[in-house]
């Protein structure tokens, strides 16, 4: 329920308890109690329903302008607590502070406006945080998958050894599934270099031909965004330095497709300055290669078929000729094609 909605129920509620309590003939120290709890809307809604034929009447009347005051500072003081808070980025006791506050004083917009930009404040740090952690499961599974499938070779036959793979797997698409939308929210909200991070780790964990589409979209539009070589600095240098720490980053995410446009680039400047970049990204692409070729052998075996072609269309990509993943690309198509012919 909104906030606002809340204090105007409480409001309700506390008219109706503030007629009974009006009625109460030790009312000044029931107010003296609420007063040392910061309750100052009951005591002013109780002090609005007194009526004159009450006993402490004038008494009680002649504290109002003192009460307002002291509710007036109490506010104040919230609203430096919750800033002082937020300053240290507690953004969930900011909320707290701003809520006690309202509960005691009712709906004021000062202290809601604050509140609604610490609650904000706190949802995009909650958010962060999933984010954080989803990246850095991704970052787990890629390390442990080798572990993961030497264990199953050992013993690929074996029920807790082939269950535990498939649960491996499963959390293994779940993840990519969840870092694809999180890379898609990131490029809507113009954070290219957070989303490509994303994508290509879901693509790492999960290889599927429509990351690889997002992906190439991304770095074609950052190749036409990128001036010349003699529009930097009137030079080829800045732009190869550039270029060169591209594809140092490049190859710390092993994104060895946008590593291979980035030495093709760099040849097309410096062909001698290349050959050194070229021969790095080949051997990680060859290794690369031998490491998918093998891991769709497991996937197919355990039945993964779908997940087999992925990895092998993906390992086709960097070797286009190669006659076995080929063969085993078109061996996994025809299975999957008769399962749904069979299925129709």
């Amino acid at each position: 329920m909104p906030v606002r909605l809340l204090l105007i129920c409480a409001f309700f509620l506390l008219s109706g308890c503030a007629s009974y309590h009006a009625q109460r003939a030790d009312l000044s120290d029931q107010v003296d109690l609420w007063l040392a709890q910061d309750q100052y809307l009951r005591v002013l809604t109780t002090l609005d329903a007194l009526r004159p034929s009450h006993p402490e009447y004038e008494t009680l009347q002649a504290r109002v302008p003192e009460i307002q005051e002291q509710s007036k500072t109490y506010r104040q003081q919230a609203l430096v607590r919750a800033e002082s808070l937020a300053l240290e980025s507690n953004w969930a006791a900011a909320v707290a502070v701003l809520d006690k506050a309202l509960n005691n004083l009712g709906e004021n917009e000062v202290l809601l406006e604050q509140r609604s930009k610490y609650e904000s404040e706190r949802l995009r740090s909650i958010s962060q945080s999933e984010s954080a952690i989803l990246m850095a499961r991704a970052r787990f599974l890629l390390v442990s998958r080798s572990s993961e499938e030497t264990l199953l070779r050992a013993n690929p036959d074996g029920f807790w050894s082939r269950q535990r793979f498939r649960s491996f797997n499963i959390e293994v698409q779940q993840t990519a599934n969840s870092l694809t939308q999180l890379g898609d929210q990131w490029l809507e909200e113009g954070n290219d270099i957070a989303a490509v991070e994303a994508l290509v780790l879901a693509n790492r964990l999960s290889p599927q031909a429509l990351l690889r589409d997002r992906l190439s979209a991304i770095y074609a539009s950052d190749r036409q965004s990128r001036p010349a070589p003699t529009e930097v600095n009137g030079s080829t240098e800045v732009a190869l330095a550039e270029l060169e720490t591209a594809l140092n980053q490049a190859l710390q995410m092993n994104d060895l497709a946008e590593a291979r446009h980035l030495t093709n680039d760099i040849a097309e400047l410096d062909p001698a300055a290349a050959g050194e970049h070229e021969r790095l990204v080949e051997a990680r692409i060859d290794a690369h290669g031998e490491v998918l070729l093998e891991r769709g052998r497991l996937l197919y075996s355990q039945g993964f078929l779908q997940e087999a072609l992925d990895v092998w269309q993906e390992a086709l990509r960097f070797k286009p000729g190669d006659v076995e993943l080929q063969a085993y690309a078109e061996r996994a198509e025809t299975f999957l094609r008769n399962l749904d012919q069979w299925g129709e």
